[in-house]
């Protein structure tokens, strides 16, 4: 069994994942390990953004003889593979993100977290998560994937999609 955790940036995925992995005994892997693995380096943020990390991945377990991963994804991977990899039925998956939250609460979450040296950029930045986030959440939807909507109380939906998780994993 190996857990996909899609989201945007400040999704709380990281988190979530470290956690699990600490619980459960899993390996964590995130994307940029991925890219590190591979060779592959970015400029951007943008760039990484239109990476196809679907394709690293299948790599990555293709040649490994080992299963329970645990996978942090920011970027990269489209709704529709992620629908592949759902019903394969080997994978328990969640995608986080922002929809239906207010931009300013957001934005002065974002801040106190970690400060801001631009605040014109951040703002753009946090609508663009929000949008995005509303796509997915459309698209997650129609797909029967889930979607996590991520809010000002992050610390316990993290902790109870933590719960549910391991609940899942002990069912099996």
């Amino acid at each position: 069994m190996n857990i996909l955790i899609v989201g945007l940036p400040g999704t709380g995925k990281t988190t979530l994942c470290r956690n699990l992995a600490n619980e459960t005994g899993f390996e964590y892997i995130n994307d940029f390990y991925l890219f590190d693995m591979f060779g592959i380096s970015f400029l951007s943020e943008e760039e990484i953004f239109n990476y196809n990390c679907f394709e690293l991945l299948f790599s990555f377990l293709s040649h490994s003889d080992k299963k329970n991963y645990i996978f942090d994804f920011n970027y990269g991977i489209s709704i529709e593979s992620i629908f592949n990899l759902y019903n394969k039925g080997d994978f328990i998956i969640y995608y986080l993100g922002f929809a239906d939250v207010d931009t300013h609460v957001l934005l002065s979450k974002f801040i106190e977290k970690n400060g801001t040296h631009n605040l014109a950029y951040e703002s753009k930045r946090i609508a663009k998560f929000i949008y995005l986030s509303n796509i997915y959440k459309e698209k997650c939807k129609n797909l029967n994937i889930p979607f996590i909507s991520i809010n000002h109380e992050k610390s316990a939906i993290i902790q109870k999609l933590q719960n549910s998780i391991i609940k899942i994993l002990k069912s099996k």
